[in-house]
Parts: C-alpha cells; sequence; structure tokens
C-alpha cells in the first residue's frame, strides 16, 4: 500500500508541474507570428518522428511542450485582436483536463495490460516462489510436517537448520541443530552450526554456552574455520584483543586468497590493529597450520548451498594438501586427504595423492602400512 502511495505522489506531482503551466497567463507581449512559428515546430516534430530522428517518448514530451506555447501565444493573439478571452480560458482548461485524466488513464490502461503491477509490490523472502511454484514457508512447513510425522529424521533437522538461521530464526535453528546431533551424532559441522544458532540467539554475543560448542567443534575439527572465528570473537568481546588477533592471524595461514570466509577476518582484523600496522595478508609467516577435515566433515558439509559448501571444502582440502607437501610424514593425514578428494568426487587428484603419499613414505614401512590399512579402511 506504501509503494502506491508514493506512487500516486510521484504521479500527482508530475502532472501538476505539467498542467499548472497551461493556467498561467502570459506576463509580456511577444511577436504575432509566434502561433506559426510553434505550428512549424509540431510539424517539425512529426517529419522527425516519422523518419525515426528521437524517439516516440521524446516527441510526445515535446508535443505537449510545443502545444502549450502554441495555446499561450493563440490566446495572446486573441486579445490583442479583440477575441474573447472565455474561449482561451476553456482551451486551456480542455487541454489541463487532458493532461491530468486523459494521459494518466491510458498510461495505466497500457500498464495494467502489458506490464505486471503486482510484481511491484515487494515480497518477503519467505513469501517469494521458486520454480516449483512454491514459497520458502510452503516448503519449510512441508518439511516440517513430515518432521512431526518421523521425529527420529535427523536428516530433515539438518535440512532445516540451515533454512532457520536464513530466516533469522535463530532459536528454532538452535533446537533443529540439537535434534540432528541427537539423532545423527557429533560432527564438527553440526556443532558449529549449532554455535552460530545460539550466537545469532544472543545477538552477536558468543555466551559460554556457544564457547562450550565451539570448543567442542574444534576438537571434532582443529580446522573448523567456524569455531576458530567465533572463539576467538568471544576472546576478543572479554577484552583479550592481542589472542583474538592472534587467533584470526592463524587463521589466515594457507588460505587460498579469494577464499570468501577470510573477509570477515580481514576486516575484523582492520578493526582492532594498532594505529599504523600493516594490514594482514594470506603470505604473512604464521604458526603451523591446522589439519584437514574428516571424510565424514566433508560430507556433512554437501548439505550446504554449493557455493558455501565448495569453498568451504576446498579451502580446507588445500590446507591439508599445502601442510603434506612441506611434511609428507603424516600417514594419517594422507589418507584422510585421499578420502576428501573421493568425497569431492576427483578421482584424479585422489590417485595422484595416492600415488604422493606412497612416494612420501616409502622410507617408513610402518607409516606406508598404516596409509593403505587407513585407505582400505574407508571414511571415519
Amino acid at each position: 500500500m506504501i509503494f502506491w502511495l508514493i506512487l500516486l505522489g510521484m504521479t500527482l506531482a508530475t502532472l501538476a508541474w505539467l498542467g499548472l503551466p497551461f493556467l498561467a497567463r502570459s506576463r509580456g507581449e511577444r511577436r504575432g507570428d509566434d502561433v506559426a512559428v510553434y505550428k512549424d515546430q509540431l510539424a517539425e516534430i512529426e517529419r522527425d518522428l516519422s523518419t525515426a530522428r528521437i524517439a516516440p517518448e521524446e516527441a510526445e514530451a515535446a508535443r505537449i511542450e510545443v502545444s502549450r506555447r502554441l495555446l499561450k501565444a493563440a490566446e495572446r493573439d486573441e486579445r490583442a485582436s479583440g477575441g474573447a478571452p472565455a474561449a482561451a480560458r476553456t482551451r486551456r482548461l480542455a487541454a489541463v483536463a487532458f493532461t491530468v485524466l486523459a494521459l494518466p488513464a491510458i498510461a495505466a490502461a497500457f500498464y495494467y495490460r502489458l506490464g505486471a503491477p503486482w510484481e511491484a509490490m515487494p515480497k518477503p523472502a519467505a513469501e517469494a516462489k521458486g520454480p516449483n511454484g512454491m514459497t520458502l514457508s510452503d516448503m519449510i512447513a512441508r518439511v516440517e510436517a513430515h518432521v512431526r510425522d518421523n521425529p527420529e529424521d535427523g536428516r530433515s533437522y539438518e535440512v532445516l537448520a540451515p533454512v532457520y538461521m536464513r530466516l533469522s530464526r535463530f532459536g528454532d535453528a538452535a533446537n533443529a541443530w540439537r535434534r540432528a546431533i541427537a539423532l545423527l551424532g557429533d560432527t564438527s559441522i553440526r556443532e558449529a552450526g549449532l554455535g552460530e544458532a545460539l550466537v545469532g540467539e544472543a545477538q552477536g554475543a558468543v555466551t559460554p554456552e556457544a564457547r562450550a560448542v565451539f570448543d567442542k567443534a574444534l576438537a571434532l575439527d582443529g580446522g573448523s574455520v567456524p569455531a576458530r572465528y567465533y572463539l576467538a570473537l568471544a576472546a576478543l568481546q572479554d577484552g583479550r584483543t592481542d589472542e583474538a588477533r592472534q587467533k584470526w592471524q592463524d587463521m589466515l595461514q594457507g588460505a587460498p586468497a579469494d577464499a570468501p570466509w577470510t573477509a570477515p577476518i580481514r576486516r575484523a582484523l582492520a578493526e582492532t590493529a594498532p594505529a599504523g600496522a600493516t594490514p594482514p595478508t594470506a603470505e604473512a609467516p604464521q604458526a603451523k597450520p591446522a589439519p584437514g577435515p574428516s571424510a565424514s566433515d566433508v560430507e556433512a558439509a554437501q548439505n550446504m548451498n554449493s557455493g558455501d559448501r565448495n569453498a568451504f571444502i576446498r579451502s580446507m582440502v588445500a590446507r591439508l594438501a599445502d601442510r603434506l607437501k612441506q611434511n609428507g610424514d603424516d600417514p594419517d593425514g594422507w589418507a584422510r586427504l585421499v578420502r576428501a578428494y573421493g568425497v569431492l568426487g576427483e578421482t584424479a587428484q585422489a590417485e595422484a595423492a595416492t600415488a604422493a603419499a606412497r612416494k612420501a613414505l616409502a622410507a617408513d614401512a610402518g607409516k606406508l602400512a598404516k596409509f593403505e590399512d587407513a585407505l582400505k579402511a574407508g571414511p571415519q
């Protein structure tokens, strides 16, 4: 409703600007050939329009303006020759009526017939329809109904939780993550998701409960990006700025320059930097990088949207691969890397990592056997 009131106000203001000059009286005398000049201008506009030298909209605007001047010139000529001013006023009123009533009516008719006025109304994200004709609210309601009928379906809770987060329904998101964890078990992704929901519920504060959850996520995967970020934020909120900055700087080591999750970290470092400090870079020397993801964490990340999932998984796998290039004496790390490539469907990369692992571990038969056994055991 507010949109249409604004549109109506803009229309009335425009019409007033166009119509008022028709009612204004002339304050000076012009040459007696003004009428002929304006008629020539109207004819020239028609010629330009017929040869496509100007657009129809420009032609119409010019025609209206020249017609207004023509009416005023004709009125002056009538007064100068003793004509009836009442006739001039009638013509002016007719022109105003046409401008104020007829033009908007014609435009509205064309817009309603050819446009889509109903699409001009802003819609909440939850009410916007998807390709299947269902709104997000409809889809949420369907999943919620499925959960009520199947309360032990942990995957449905895992699907609902990120959607609740998107709609800022943080309490519902936290409850959904708790149910997913209870039914499907702990993973770093699920614990970190619960922690983020708790932070959202607390309006950005990293509460003691959220810290405990992030600590658990970090214990499951030392490279958990959300857990590491929010634990650093917790240190900042406690007034331990140096500790927070060190944690964020550690996160940047080995991170790809285009990793999307580095942007908020760089902003946080910039906002907390001492005066004159150099902005952080991904290439700055840092501490030893954190270990990479387990195969179960990579599989859990498949529940994210494609863009976030790919950025998240590939950044972690790249960090693990870089660490193994620097120090290949880690059979468990090699096994995790091969399994991660397998989950991503990158067969060639998995085979290359397997060959590199066997080469790096060839000098230690025990570690090589451990690597081969880990591969045979499958995802952990």
